[in-house]
């Protein structure tokens, strides 16, 4: 991990491919050619050895096939070899690089010198111009980034404190534009001397409490708009329900308790479902979360049967999931049974 991710080397002097990204086959194939060079030259003194002190042909070629055929072989499981401890380097690595970008912005890695050994990929794509400088340090990433002197100042000394610590300060990114960052520098305790920077975007603290406040603001006005709808629909004196996906029962107006013999919130509290206030004599679809209007028989909480008709309609949220239904019910009857 010098200078860059390995798998993001974006230096203006990188071989490989077009953008300056590494060749992975050319890295993972050149220690094993190097390898078998070095047995076939081997192979082939060995081969010439025994050209001169063996005079018996036959058993010269079978020695010869014999450690051909052993070069193959451990020629073949170097290539294996290489290829898997390169392709095991390069897993560990990509696990690494998102365990420590995991809700942060960018991640850097410096020696306690300011020498910067690690770069994650969104800290270049943030600072792409300062990939090109001679010199890669904390010191010329502050002066590249437009950093204030007494930001600097605060963010060496924390560096220079160890432990754990947090800077706030204003970066200027590759286009142009001025971000407030908190960052948080945190010493790794193996290997000794290094130090990990992790910065995320910083939200002012009323910012946040504005939020919840909006949040809190909204969710009283839908439970007024429920309150005023349920009062609406008391007057008109017809029965109430909403449900969750599953047909548990959210939500019942006290018309429809009382229609059914249950004080006000009972069917709430109890945990109750369409299945349990609707008496099987409706039929099995009922109970089904779906638009419709029929006649339906209620179940009274003791046993009586509560005729009414049903209007009832499916809720969707923003993608078309079902998440519950609301009904109406009127022209209740006096329970029978």
């Amino acid at each position: 991990m010098v200078g860059s991710s390995r798998y993001f080397d974006l230096r203006s002097n990188a071989s490989g491919a077009a953008g300056g990204v590494p060749d992975f086959a050319a890295r993972k194939r050149y220690p094993a050619v190097v390898t078998l060079m070095m047995v076939m030259v081997v192979t082939l003194l060995i081969c010439i050895l025994l050209s001169l002190l063996v005079q018996n042909r036959t058993l010269l070629v079978a020695a010869l096939f014999a450690i051909i055929g052993g070069a193959g072989w451990y020629a073949t499981l170097a290539v294996q070899r290489s290829y898997d401890l390169l392709l095991a380097t390069e897993f560990q690595n990509a696990l690494f690089s998102s365990a420590i970008g995991i809700n942060h912005k960018f991640c850097l890695i410096i020696k306690q010198d300011g020498m910067i050994t690690y770069l994650d990929r969104a800290f270049q794509d943030m600072f792409p111009a300062f990939l090109r400088q001679p010199q890669r340090t904390l010191d010329v990433w502050l002066d590249h980034s437009k950093v204030t002197r007494e930001d600097r100042e605060e963010i060496l000394a924390s560096i220079e404190r160890g432990g754990f610590s947090k800077v706030i300060f204003v970066v200027r990114t590759g286009h142009d534009e001025f971000h407030k960052i908190v960052m948080s520098v945190e010493p790794i305790l193996r290997p000794h001397g290094f130090i990990l920077l992790r910065g995320r975007e910083f939200i002012e603290k009323r910012s946040s409490e504005g939020m919840d406040s909006a949040f809190q603001q909204f969710d009283m006005l839908n439970k007024s708009v429920v309150t005023l709808f349920s009062h609406v629909v008391g007057t008109m004196n017809m029965g109430m329900y909403m449900t969750g996906p599953l047909g548990n029962i959210i939500y019942t107006n006290s018309v429809l308790d009382q229609w059914l013999g249950f004080a006000d919130g009972e069917i709430i509290s109890c945990g109750l479902s369409l299945k349990d206030i609707i008496h099987p004599d409706s039929g099995p679809h009922a109970v089904a979360i779906e638009n419709r209007e029929m006649p339906i028989m209620l179940q009274a909480k003791h046993g009586g049967k509560v005729t009414s008709f049903l209007s009832q309609r499916v809720i969707r949220d923003d993608h078309g999931k079902i998440t519950g239904c609301s009904a109406l019910l009127h022209d209740a009857a006096v329970p029978v049974g």
